[in-house]
Parts: C-alpha cells; sequence; structure tokens
C-alpha cells in the first residue's frame, strides 16, 4: 500500500488539476498531473533499493495512471 504522504501528494496534485480544469486551463490541468507523477517517481527512484516496496510502487504508479486517464476521459485530452 502507498504511503499516507504518497496518497497525500496524489490528492493535492488531483485537486490542482482539476481546479485549473474548473477555470479552462484542461491541459495545464493535465500537464500538472503529469508533472506530479514524474516528482513522485524521482522521489520513490530515490530510496535505496533494499529499502523500496517494490509492490507500493507498482500500486502507486497505478494510481497516478488512473487519476490521468479519469481526468482524460472526463475533459477528453490526452490518453482518454
Amino acid at each position: 500500500m502507498a504511503s499516507r504522504a504518497d496518497i497525500d501528494n496524489l490528492n493535492m496534485t488531483l485537486a490542482e488539476a482539476l481546479e485549473l480544469a474548473s477555470e479552462g486551463d484542461i491541459a495545464d490541468g493535465y500537464e500538472c498531473l503529469l508533472r506530479g507523477r514524474h516528482r513522485a517517481r524521482q522521489t520513490r527512484e530515490g530510496v535505496e533499493p533494499a529499502e523500496r516496496d517494490w509492490l507500493e510502487d507498482a500500486a502507486l504508479e497505478r494510481r497516478w495512471q488512473e487519476a490521468q486517464d479519469r481526468y482524460a476521459a472526463r475533459y477528453g485530452i490526452g490518453r482518454g
């Protein structure tokens, strides 16, 4: 399971993306999700291999992908 900090980061980034979309900046919202996912990956990659939970990494990556897919489908852009 992803850490509380990872989930909070995803939720805050998604909220920011939805706020941008509500202001008409749909592409900027999608870009916000892309940047957030990239930052999350970089943070996880900085953890020593012996200390990493690979299942947790996969679960977190899947959550980011699902958030992007739902956003794209909702607003008709990107990978949706």
